[in-house]
């Protein structure tokens, strides 16, 4: 287990140069400049700042600097939010988007898999179809529909939960529901699936002629092994989560790394772009890594294999 550990880490550093180096020479390609969109800017206060944050130099020798800086751990300058690095605002960002996501990856994964396990336990009963209807609706109905939704229901009509900003947990409320409603459908129609093919296992028609109450089947011999298929979707769902969704992050007015992502791309912040790429695959990769982990702590004939 630990050289597995070791390896899938070392294995972070070339990916990450990789996702650095593609999103550095795209970026740029892209047609604009961080300074287009200040029209009355004259041309030779133009050049001052290009020369400034050296992007009148050769594209490989911007390159070359930028991996300088980021052997430091230096993601650069925003050319946006003046005065501010890259490595403050995303300190400022990426602990807002993580409650945000640990909050609605908590919500789904708990309420998921209990309702795949109430479905498939009533499977062809009226709660089943019920269940499965909903987590329908829950896959089908767009993020920023379902979170307009409970903002006229309960910020305006009801007038119970705050619609914007993130000054309290009671703001968090509502983005964390809207957020966890698309991974909670996934889940729950993957736990009832998964669920209901281990039910049919030889082992669980063993343990029921053996008269094993239905309910220690459940959770013994048939919940743990449902599990695994649940782990495989939970590593880029989690970085998804944590990382923050655009959407609403958007539509409730949350200071997290979404809405600095998007701003930095319409204005072309290329250190920005690139830092919090870099944040996105450095938990994407350290949540792959988990969910290995775990599945070799869930199936122990995979820690055999390796």
């Amino acid at each position: 287990m630990l050289k597995f550990v070791v390896k899938k880490i070392l294995f972070i550093i070339p990916v990450l140069w990789i996702v650095a180096s593609v999103t550095f020479f795209l970026i740029r390609v892209v047609p604009g400049g961080p300074f287009d969109s200040q029209r009355n800017l004259p041309k030779a206060i133009v050049a001052n700042l290009k020369a400034k944050y050296k992007l009148d130099k050769p594209i490989w020798e911007q390159y070359f600097f930028y991996l300088k800086r980021l052997s430091h751990l230096d993601l650069g300058i925003s050319y946006k939010y003046t005065n501010r690095t890259v490595n403050e605002i995303l300190v400022q960002a990426f602990p807002v988007s993580a409650v945000l996501g640990i909050g609605a990856l908590s919500l789904a994964v708990t309420l998921g898999v209990l309702i795949g396990v109430i479905s498939a336990v009533n499977q062809g009963k009226f709660i089943d179809f019920a269940l499965m209807t909903l987590a329908t609706a829950g896959i089908s109905v767009p993020t920023f529909v379902f979170g307009i939704l409970l903002m006229y229901v309960f910020g305006l009509k009801l007038q119970i939960l705050p619609i914007g900003l993130w000054e309290s947990p009671y703001h968090a409320i509502l983005p964390i529901i809207t957020l966890s409603l698309a991974p909670l459908a996934n889940i729950a129609r993957l736990s009832r699936s998964s669920v209901l093919d281990n039910l049919t296992k030889d082992h669980v028609l063993v343990a029921r002629s053996f008269g094993i109450s239905e309910s220690r089947i459940l959770i013994i011999h048939v919940l743990r092994n449902s599990l695994i298929p649940i782990l495989t979707i939970l590593g880029p769902m989690t970085a998804m989560l944590l990382t923050g969704s655009f959407v609403v992050e958007y539509i409730f007015a949350i200071p997290g790394m979404g809405r600095f992502f998007i701003t930095a791309v319409s204005n072309r912040d290329y250190d920005l772009v690139i830092g919090t790429t870099l944040v996105f695959a450095v938990v994407l990769l350290l949540s792959n890594t988990i969910i290995d982990i775990l599945y070799r702590i869930v199936d122990k004939r995979i820690l055999r294999q390796t």
